[in-house]
């Protein structure tokens, strides 16, 4: 058996290079790790919008498009909370009541506020 000092370049060498292995388990560890955390919250929001009775009617992408205005413009008049329960709401009310998305967008404001009056309520 070999025995080198602590001093020697060849260990240093050598434990440098454990170093090196164990982060590099280390990364591989915290990269999945990561992934499943963004996997987890994407398939959250996925759910949480094709959970909404307006999922029958409308696309995930007008969903989300019709959140996002109606958000916009709810935190005007009240807080994000509050914003974010209304627009819940209204989505469904809306997308029940105009099945065809494109209808929503021809539609003055003042109907589709009509008709997601009773959001106003919760």
């Amino acid at each position: 058996m070999i025995f080198i000092s602590k001093s020697h370049p060849l260990w240093m060498f050598l434990d440098h290079l454990n170093y090196l292995i164990i982060f590099g388990q280390l990364l591989k560890y915290m990269k999945k790790s990561v992934l499943i955390i963004l996997l987890l919250a994407f398939s959250a929001v996925s759910c949480k919008l094709f959970l909404k009775s307006a999922a029958k009617h409308w696309t995930s992408k007008q969903i989300a498009e019709f959140m996002g205005n109606c958000k916009g413009n709810a935190t005007k008049l009240m807080s994000d909370e509050n914003a974010t329960q209304y627009c819940d709401c209204a989505v469904d009310k809306v997308a029940k009541e105009y099945q065809d998305y494109a209808d929503v967008k021809k539609v003055a404001i003042k109907e589709i506020l009509k008709v997601a009056s009773d959001c106003l309520d919760n």
